[in-house]
């Protein structure tokens, strides 16, 4: 275990070259404030880093008596453009939600949530009532005719609506359940209740909104795909998933491609690829893994590539579609387990930042010799080379040649864009969260089936439980199960032996439950209630004394909650029966457990009663380190062994680090003997040390 760990330390060095080379953490935060430059409406300079010129514009953005004002302007421009802007929303959540440790411990996420409820709030003005979702103010061709700030610029703006715009619908639809899982409280209710709306809008009414020629739709099944699982998730009611396979094997876009060999990057109009991530895993279905490793196979070694080694997908927004794969690459490896794009992935995110030929970032006043002139209206008003300054956009990128000009009139390379900064916050963070050292979780988190079938045979002793469904709604902010354990045996038991487990699907809210009592017939204190993955433990305490035999405990009345208070989905919890709600009754879906060993009812998780215990492996052999003479190739800490420590001191160095363990010449270092001493040299090291043989060690 312990040469594995040591290894795959190596090996994480290697897929993060130049390891901490940028502040990654400060690059996410300067990306997320970028949208500030894009707000619009009323409230545009409130909460805003650019409130010295940025503030309130297009106020009279409406449909009659609805107020459509809010949200943002889609990039240099000030339309607002429905798809690529629920998008962004649903990127940047989904960003936040899979690294929601990293943004928590950096201090990111109250300007993450900030930005994100700017997006929420205008997605719930553009859904009045369950029959129409808005999707568009102002005019692409009339906009593109004004060249000012946004503060200047009146007139009123045309709206697009939709009765059947199902790609709007699914865009729109998981950027608020995003919200319901980021956010809580009543706000994201609020949110979640839209989100349902929103995504039976597009269901029942099929097709794909009017982008003109700016955003035009080609496909919307992918878009309802990304809907349908973020309100599975947000709601734990696994049906939203039903018809998304068949979607994937059936219905393609206008160019007729496969869903599960994709020749092309997550962006506005095809989120393929996401859905695809996010299903593999949830259900563990190897053919959704299969079509995300292929699409970033075919991304890694088949995509044109810059002489630098740059994806080049395409000359729009070269560096929106990297990123984005890059952020792809690294939810591979967090969610799948999937490592092979993180090299690719390290390479895209430094290019971003200044590691290219011209040594100069693509991120708007920020790092290196940056643009300072991007195709930003706000910006740069006049076109006259005095600029606000703007920070933290993405610019569309290099050419395939790696060649750029920071030109304001160049909206090819120098656009920015909503949906350009979520697809680099998506991969910068991905890229952060490898530069922390952190590793991916142990198992896949699937989503909760609605009722669990068990296998294991029910144990019927003559200690048992009697159950009633306290409150019996499919749905409460409050559950509460009541118990009380009979004793019909002739045998005196230890209250301290036993433990009632009730199963329950925890949905997906962030915060754990808040275990409190009614009422407990024993004295509350003399209980220890705890909470567990699939289930909510009531465990006795010794003060409770002794369950005589031909007695019973008397009622618990347990009462659960979340704080803030969320709604939680009883349906889908294995113990819930509404219909043991007039009284008590013995109760099989209930479990008690004598001293771990399962003495009344089924469990769903643990099987049935007592679990065989695994026979200890023994570690495995650890292979002799390679003895060396003095002075060989490899042995830089001149012990005369050339083992895994080596290896180690050599990534040290390799990183910036000045290892006191390297002590032999430089040049002993360098195992394939290129000329210089990096990770490949740390890594065959390491490759003979677990019973590898690299062909490439000249050093041996």
């Amino acid at each position: 275990m312990k040469k594995s760990l040591l290894l795959l330390l190596l090996l994480t060095l290697a897929a993060g070259s130049h390891l901490c080379a940028y502040d990654y953490i400060d690059a996410v935060k300067k990306g997320v404030e970028f949208f500030d430059a894009n707000r619009c409406g009323p409230q545009a300079g409130r909460d805003n880093v650019f409130s010295s010129w940025r503030g309130a514009c297009h106020t009279s953005d409406s449909d009659g008596s609805i107020d459509l004002t809010g949200g943002y302007h889609d990039a240099g421009d000030h339309v607002k453009f429905g798809l690529p802007q629920f998008w962004s929303a649903a990127t940047l959540g989904w960003a936040l939600y899979e690294y929601r440790d990293l943004f928590d411990s950096k201090g990111l996420t109250t300007k993450t949530l900030s930005v994100l409820k700017y997006f929420t709030d205008f997605i719930l003005k553009c859904h009045p009532n369950p029959t129409i979702l808005y999707y568009e103010v102002g005019e692409g061709g009339a906009d593109h005719g004004y060249w000012g700030p946004p503060e200047d610029q009146t007139g009123i703006r045309p709206v697009k609506s939709t009765s059947a715009g199902s790609d709007v619908c699914g865009e729109a639809a998981a950027a608020l359940a995003l919200m319901y899982l980021n956010y809580g409280g009543s706000y994201g209710q609020q949110c979640l209740d839209a989100a349902i709306s929103i995504l039976n809008l597009g269901l029942t009414n099929l097709g794909r909104s009017d982008g003109g020629s700016f955003y035009p739709s080609t496909s919307h099944f992918d878009d309802l795909s990304w809907g349908s699982i973020w309100v599975a998730v947000a709601t734990g009611n696994d049906s939203y998933l039903d018809p998304i396979e068949e979607w994937m094997d059936w219905e393609v876009n206008d160019y007729n491609d496969d869903n599960y060999n994709k020749h092309w990057s997550p962006a506005w109009d095809d989120v393929t690829v996401f859905a695809l991530l996010k299903l593999g895993h949830l259900t563990g279905n190897r053919k959704f893994m299969d079509g995300v490793i292929n699409n970033l196979t075919w991304y890694r070694d088949e995509c044109q590539k810059t002489p630098y080694g740059l994806p080049w997908l395409d000359s729009w927004g070269v560096l929106r579609y990297a990123a984005s794969e890059a952020g792809v690459g690294y939810l591979a490896h967090k969610l799948l387990f999937w490592d092979g794009y993180l090299n690719t992935g390290a390479l895209t995110m430094d290019y971003c930042l200044g590691d290219n030929p011209r040594n100069s970032s693509y991120v708007t006043n920020y790092l290196n010799n940056p643009p300072r002139h991007p195709h930003h209206r706000a910006n740069e008003p006049n076109k006259d080379g005095v600029t606000h300054g703007m920070v933290g956009a993405l610019v569309g990128g290099p050419n395939n040649s790696d060649s750029y000009e920071d030109n304001v009139n160049d909206y090819t390379m120098n656009e920015v864009a909503l949906d350009y900064n979520a697809s680099y916050i998506l991969g910068m963070a991905g890229r952060a969260w490898i530069a922390s050292g952190a590793t991916p979780a142990p198992t896949p988190t699937p989503v909760p089936t609605a009722v669990p079938t068990p296998t294991p045979v029910p144990v019927l002793g003559d200690v048992k439980v009697q159950y009633q469904a306290g409150d019996t709604n499919d749905s409460t902010s409050e559950p509460k199960p009541r118990f009380i354990v009979v004793n019909d045996g002739t045998e005196d038991i230890p209250y301290g032996e036993l433990a009632i487990r009730y199963f329950m699907t925890k949905d997906r809210y962030r915060d754990p439950l808040i275990l409190n009592y009614d009422y407990v017939s024993l004295g509350s204190g003399n209980l220890n209630t705890t909470e567990h993955e699939g289930y909510v433990q009531v465990g006795f305490k010794s003060t409770a004394g002794t369950l005589a035999a031909g007695s019973t405990s008397g009622e618990i009345q347990l009462h659960m909650g979340t704080s803030p208070q969320t709604q939680l989905n009883q349906t889908n919890d294995y113990s819930f029966d509404p219909s043991y709600s007039s009284g008590f009754a013995d109760y099989l879906k209930v479990a008690l457990y004598r001293n771990d060993l399962l003495i009344w009812g089924t469990d769903p998780i643990e099987g049935p009663g007592e679990q065989p215990t695994e026979a200890p492996t023994s570690e495995p052999t650890q292979p002799p380190a390679v003895t060396a003479v003095p002075g060989a190739i490899g042995d830089v800490n001149s012990n005369e062994t050339v083992d895994i420590v080596d290896a180690l001191l050599i990534a040290q160095f390799y990183v910036g680090l000045d290892p006191a363990g390297f002590i032999a010449p430089l040049e002993r270092g360098d195992t394939n003997c290129d000329g210089s001493v990096d990770i490949v040299d740390a890594l065959l090291i390491a490759q003979t040390y677990v019973g590898l043989a690299p062909a490439s060690w000249c050093g041996g």
